[in-house]
């Protein structure tokens, strides 16, 4: 895994926060605030005492095997987060536990936090199996007036907890749709179809009746919330099989987008497609970054969206436009019979790509002589062929071997990016992992 930052002032303009930035010790979002900044004002620790630091306590979930990813929040000392048996409560400062919810199962990748209303307390939101569970913060008790006994059905599992605006909580899930409930009732308020539906924008870009059943474009990554503006950006997933797009022809909106939504309404407010139709994985798995950027004078609302591609995408929150500039490139063509790639791809202008983009023979490892034979050997022994991210896959048959760079783990993947407003600087995780393969007709008529 390779660290990566760059300084956005010097080559993309100067940068200013667009939100408050919480100066306590609590962590109310996944990404610290709705924009998924991921920025902290704490100094406490730092780079002269981090080495001191000692165990302050351990907490035992006392879970047997199976495993849990889950990000804590921390709200007036008191911290949320969930297991592969439910979700749990403890005091922050002493691990102490205050309460569990056991649902016998895991609760997927952390939980939302809703302060309440002024009538009905805080809550908090998490998603287990099917179901959204929304449980007393105080007790860990399911509320029993929203939706049925505590809990909705989302009707498929889902991959992250939901965002929150105002009194709705928003979400993606495995269905291709995002929709919003009533955080007090459980009411289903709205919902947006991810596949371009007949009239609407893109509608076109589906071949067919490809659209009604072609699988994926969803959002299992974290939605982000412009409060202010009452917007919502989700980051949406591809469409079908990971590999290959034969029955879909067409850029399949929309999936691989960066979708604006209403955050009241639903309604559809803008979209930007970052890889047309996808066969390599490249969904749209980081939560998009809310920033504000100081251009020439004219301070532009912002939202970034870093990839699997390793590529940084920045537009225009409240228009979609490009702020730095998206190119239509050329890309190579799949020989695939039956599959149409795209003749082109967006790539950004600014900035440059953060992961490596290619492999050739003399990039392999060559520490010793053993190890470099033996990897020229595998190369050759699988006539691999790279020629960049959107190198097409080939079927076994060509006798030949697909090797993308970055891969579908690589680049930005899950954790996306951090902005510090102060240093006027975006930190990004990149990974340069690349993969390889062809494909195998399925021998199934189904």
């Amino acid at each position: 895994m390779r660290h990566t930052w760059f300084f956005i002032s010097y080559a993309l303009g100067s940068l200013v926060v667009p939100l408050l930035v919480m100066a306590q010790s609590d962590w109310v979002y996944y990404g610290q605030d709705p924009g998924g900044m991921k920025y902290s004002t704490l100094k406490q620790i730092n780079t002269s005492n981090v080495a001191n630091l000692q165990r302050a306590w351990t907490f035992h979930t006392g879970d047997n095997g199976g495993f849990f990813s889950s990000t804590p929040l921390v709200v007036s000392n008191v911290m949320y987060f969930t297991t592969a048996s439910g979700v749990y409560a403890l005091e922050a400062d002493t691990g102490k536990q205050l309460w569990k919810y056991d649902a016998q199962r895991a609760a997927r990748r952390g939980v939302s936090y809703w302060p309440g209303d002024g009538q009905v307390g805080p809550r908090i939101l998490a998603n287990i199996g099917t179901k959204m569970v929304a449980l007393d913060a105080k007790t860990g008790i399911p509320a029993p007036e929203f939706g049925a006994n505590g809990s909705v059905d989302m009707q498929t599992s889902w991959g992250s907890p939901p965002a929150i605006y105002k009194n709705l909580a928003i979400a993606g899930g495995g269905l291709p749709v995002v929709r919003a409930w009533d955080l007090r009732t459980g009411a289903l308020v709205w919902t947006f179809k991810l596949i371009a539906q007949p009239g609407d924008p893109g509608h076109e870009t589906w071949t067919g009746d490809s659209w009604k059943d072609p699988g994926g474009t969803n959002v299992w990554g974290f939605l982000s919330v412009d409060a202010e503006r009452g917007m919502v950006f989700a980051p949406v997933s591809q469409a079908g099989t990971d590999y290959s797009g034969v029955e879909r022809a067409g850029d399949n909106l929309y999936s691989d987008c960066i979708v604006a939504l209403d955050a009241n309404t639903g309604k559809l407010k803008w979209y930007q497609q970052l890889v047309h139709h996808d066969i390599w994985d490249y969904d749209l798995a980081a939560q998009p970054t809310l920033i504000d950027i100081d251009q020439n004078g004219r301070r532009i609302p912002a939202v970034v969206q870093h990839t699997k591609m390793g590529m940084l995408f920045i537009y225009d929150r409240l228009t979609g436009k490009p702020v730095f500039g998206v190119e239509e490139r050329p890309v190579p063509q799949s020989e695939v019979p039956g599959e149409k790639t795209s003749a082109t791809q967006p790539f950004p202008v600014k900035p440059v790509p953060l992961a490596r983009m290619s492999m050739k023979k003399e990039d392999l490892y060559d520490l010793t002589k053993e190890h470099a034979q033996f990897c020229k050997d595998l190369w050759e022994k699988n006539n691999v062929f790279s020629e960049g991210p959107y190198t097409p896959w080939v079927t076994k048959e060509t006798g030949r071997t697909a090797l993308t760079f970055p891969g579908a783990i690589g680049g930005g993947n899950w954790g996306g990016v951090s902005f510090d407003p102060n240093l006027q600087l975006i930190f990004a995780n990149v990974g340069n992992n690349g993969q390889w393969g062809y494909l195998v007709k399925n021998p199934s008529p189904n």
